[in-house]
């Protein structure tokens, strides 16, 4: 009768490991789904990042393009400073205070254009030296993604 009752017990005790260990492995199967939905959202979160870092680019080499065909327009930079200076004679009612500060603007512009020519040049170019490896960790992002089963 003992050995039957230790026999019983012994059963018991193995049925209750069985069952636990089963529950832990439902445990697991429950964390993994958790796991790779937050592997998803890092990625999610990779792909927007480098496609946000991507377009600032872009935009940052268009604005100074922009900006450096503008310096080619003397024309056009006159005609801006010119018109600011009438602006400035009416308001102030002195045309010598005016056509001052129109002459002040047309000699800072021909002492600072080269340096700040020269400064938007070199920012150009190592944003366009970015670009590529820009391009690349977006694609990258993407394709993790994509394998990962996101969008």
């Amino acid at each position: 009768a003992k050995e039957k009752a230790e026999r019983e017990a012994k059963r018991k005790a193995a049925i209750a490991a069985a069952k636990e260990k089963e529950e832990d492995e439902a445990e697991d199967d429950d964390e993994k789904p958790a796991v790779a939905e937050d592997a998803r959202e890092e990625l999610r979160e990779a792909v927007m990042r480098t496609h946000k870092a991507l377009v600032e680019n872009i935009q940052k080499q268009a604005a100074i393009s922009a900006e450096l065909r503008h310096f080619d327009d003397d024309l056009d930079v006159h005609a801006d400073i010119e018109a600011t200076s009438k602006a400035i004679t009416n308001e102030t009612k002195s045309r010598a205070f005016g056509t001052m500060v129109g002459d002040m603007w047309r000699e800072m512009r021909s002492i600072a254009r080269p340096f700040y020519e020269e400064r938007l040049v070199e920012e150009h170019e190592h944003l366009e030296k970015q670009e590529p490896h820009l391009r690349k960790a977006f694609q990258t992002a993407k394709k993790a993604l994509r394998g990962m089963g996101g969008e």
